[in-house]
């Protein structure tokens, strides 16, 4: 399980968020939920972006509510969490309400599937409604106002983030050693409008389709993963599997 941790030169992530366009990276985005946890003590999730880079997850799955902030490709942020949500329900709070490509979709619904850990037969994706960023290099400043609002028990749907100032706000936060809320700003904003994905999950381990090896039980129809279930080295269209269950 990989955790974020301090980073040993903040003054020099201070100085490169306030560069013009500049877009965070895995070290910024670990630091700020560094200082997260150090500020909501006992908070969930929170995982050093890296533990999400690989084919599988790095994590330890769990029940728990939980904030967490990952790349989904191409250098966007986006803030993921379960507070506040059914068992099989997860909110994805995007500024820039991307589509994403079928690759870097998959990953990420694993990603998501991972941090849920249901015992539903699917997951809900909710692409809350929430203020549209101007520009591209921002999501990440919006992605560490929004974690900090969810934990807060603020809903970030009713914020509107003053994105002039986000930069100058993180530098200092930076600086400081601790985060604070980010400024707000009254003036009516664009805002996205509330989507949603039935996602099916499989196996024991309750995860969506990857693209990897998956064999069907002949009893109860559910699909399996070779990893997670005993299944034979060598299969063809005649091979009758039953899984560990329905034996």
């Amino acid at each position: 399980m990989l955790t974020s941790e301090a980073n040993p030169n903040p003054e020099k992530l201070s100085s490169t968020v306030l560069e013009k366009d500049f877009w965070l990276t895995d070290e910024h985005i670990d630091h700020a939920q560094w200082l997260l946890q150090q500020h909501f003590a006992g908070s969930n999730g929170l995982h050093s972006v890296l533990a999400f880079e690989g084919k599988t997850p790095k994590i330890q799955r769990g029940q728990k509510e939980f904030v967490q902030i990952i790349n989904v490709g191409r250098k966007h942020w986006v803030t993921v969490t379960n507070i506040g949500c059914e068992d099989n329900v997860v909110k994805v709070y995007d500024s820039k309400y991307i589509e994403l490509p079928e690759k870097d979709r998959k990953k990420f619904y694993l990603c998501l599937a991972a941090l849920l850990n249901t015992s539903y037969p699917n997951m809900t994706i909710v692409w809350p409604s929430m203020q549209n960023q101007k520009g591209c290099s921002d999501c990440g400043l919006f992605a560490v106002a929004v974690a900090f609002s969810l934990l807060i028990g603020e809903d970030p749907s009713t914020q509107a983030y003053d994105q002039k100032t986000m930069r100058v706000h993180l530098a200092m936060c930076f600086q400081v050693g601790e985060l604070a809320q980010f400024p707000v700003n009254a003036s009516v904003l664009p805002m996205q409008h509330e989507r949603k994905e039935v996602v099916e999950l499989f196996c024991h381990c309750r995860m969506p389709y990857s693209g990897s090896f998956m064999i069907e039980c002949a009893t109860c129809a559910e699909w399996f993963h070779r990893s997670c279930e005993n299944v034979p080295r060598k299969v063809n269209a005649k091979t009758i599997f039953c899984c560990a269950n329905c034996k």
